[in-house]
């Protein structure tokens, strides 16, 4: 997992610049598969300009804006399995485009897990579904701890492990305690697809590493607690090419077509090498104490301008240290900024490095499960297709404005150790009004569309905007309150 991390943080420290794709013309599936939606949709995103499309067999012709275009099917015009379609994209200038476009329906099944390339978000049974979660060793006192954590935020787990007959009794039974607690699971099959140990015996061969791969698959596939195959960690680094890779994507979606596949890189450098062999990318900076905070965030945010629209993108963050070239763990403070960064810069998971449950400083995992329940708070709004970004008169401070419904909310995340006197500003916000900041319980003016605040050191700031009064949720003439209503100014909400 962290094996090339000092060569790529001398890189860093060297001051290395890593080139970001330009944007491109893309046209795909909106979805990874459809199976009882309303109808399927083609995404056409077009960088600038304007431009025509045409469909193979059909008579429409689609006008085409600069930004994201979404071209409707009828889902009962596509046949079970794999539907292909040309895409024809004419410019005013002449150019012709040409793609192909496979949009793959399947019958509806329990546990569908869709990958909505729109907003690189995951969908698990039709409901949309942010993964905040933790690698750790496969143990049996992890018990005790999914079950304590599955109350803070966490809804993910990916425990490391071999695949041999002699854990196999102990995968099944983690796999059926997140079912229980109603955790999914990243699915650890490194072993045999290619990219870490053997678990069947060193000397054994791709084929062989297949048929284990396939008997594995076949075993887990209709386990509920299942979310997605995590076949690679840091490929590139161990010499595994993308060729070998892709025959264990490609045999996992022939066995299950209902389950994306994850691999984990040490940079932006592979995201597009490695394109077929994955559809969720997961990056690892692990930046402290070697590298700033902001490490992680640029990370992300050069994958995602590659890979929107086609892939899911997640952080791991960092939550250990004090070995290694990791001679500190990062602060609390630290991970938050790493976290909230990255999901400003596209980031739609989250997938903790911790080691072990009882390693490291409680107040580190502490700070890792306070920023997972706030963004399941928040994580409804973090499915708006198009933030906007937000400028602020402080350049270590970035923001981002999301939209649900009638209402805004503004994330603000300071990358400086230091508290900050800020102005941030967007013609998105209203010219008058008041922003509530969701976890500090208390409120700031907007004045010609803007905000003046205090942010803490690595601080976050989340404010809500309501553009409509909301309806009272107390009947008129009630003399008591009913607690059902309770506001917590805590991330999470009350029950009782």
């Amino acid at each position: 997992m962290k094996s090339l991390h000092l060569l790529f943080t001398l890189l860093m420290c060297l001051g290395g610049t890593i080139g970001v794709h330009a944007r491109e013309l893309k046209a795909v599936s909106r979805m990874s598969y459809y199976t009882d939606e309303n109808q399927a949709e083609i995404l056409v995103y077009l960088p600038d300009g304007e431009a025509r499309a045409t469909l193979d067999g059909s008579e429409t012709r689609y006008e085409l804006r600069q930004g994201v275009n979404l071209l409707p099917l009828a889902l009962d015009g596509l046949a079970m399995g794999p539907n292909l379609r040309q895409l024809t994209i004419e410019h005013p200038d002449g150019r012709r485009e040409q793609f192909g476009i496979e949009l793959l329906r399947l019958e509806p099944k329990r546990n569908e897990v869709k990958i909505d390339r729109l907003t690189g978000t995951l969908r698990v049974d039709g409901w949309q579904w942010l993964p905040v979660g933790f690698y750790s060793s496969l143990d049996g006192e992890n018990f005790g701890f999914l079950r304590s954590e599955v109350t803070q935020g966490i809804n993910l787990y990916s425990p490391y492990h071999n695949i041999t007959d002699e854990n196999r009794e102990a995968r099944m039974a983690y796999l059926d305690l997140c079912a229980r607690l109603d955790i999914k699971v990243n699915y650890n099959v490194c072993s045999l697809a290619g990219s870490q140990g053997v678990g069947i015996g060193n000397n054994a061969s791709q084929e062989e590493k297949l048929a284990a791969l396939r008997e594995e698959v076949l075993r887990v596939k209709d386990h509920p607690a299942l979310l997605s195959y995590y076949i690679a960690d840091e490929p590139d680094g161990q010499g595994v090419s993308p060729e070998t890779l892709k025959r264990s994507y490609d045999l996992i979606h022939e066995l299950d077509p209902y389950h994306p596949v994850s691999v984990v890189i040490i940079s932006s450098l592979p995201a597009r090498r490695y394109a077929d062999t994955y559809d969720i990318l997961m990056a690892d900076p692990y930046p402290i104490p070697n590298g700033p905070v902001t490490e992680a965030s640029r990370m992300i945010r050069e994958i995602h301008e590659q890979m929107r629209f086609e892939k899911a993108v997640w952080l791991v963050p960092q939550v250990f240290g004090g070995g290694e070239i990791w001679t500190r763990e990062p602060s609390a403070r630290e991970v938050r900024a790493m976290v909230y960064g990255s999901i400003l810069a596209g980031a739609r998971g989250i997938q903790g490095f911790h080691r072990m449950p009882d390693s490291g400083s409680p107040l580190l995992w502490n700070g890792f499960k306070e920023v997972a329940v706030e963004l399941q708070r928040i994580a409804p709004y973090l499915y708006d297709p198009a933030p906007q970004p937000v400028a602020c008169d402080r350049p270590e401070v970035e923001a981002k404005l999301f939209r649900r419904g009638d209402n805004l909310l503004l994330v603000a995340q300071n990358n400086a150790n230091e508290p900050l006197a800020i102005t941030l500003s967007s013609e998105e916000l209203p010219d008058a009004g008041e922003a509530w900041l969701l976890f500090e319980n208390r409120r700031k003016t907007i004045e010609q569309g803007r905000i003046t605040d205090m942010v803490g050191p690595f601080g976050t700031a989340v404010y809500r905007i309501e553009t409509k009064a909301p309806a009272s949720a107390v009947a008129a003439g009630n003399l008591l309150v009913n607690p059902s209503f309770e506001e917590s100014v805590e991330a999470g909400q009350t029950t009782g």
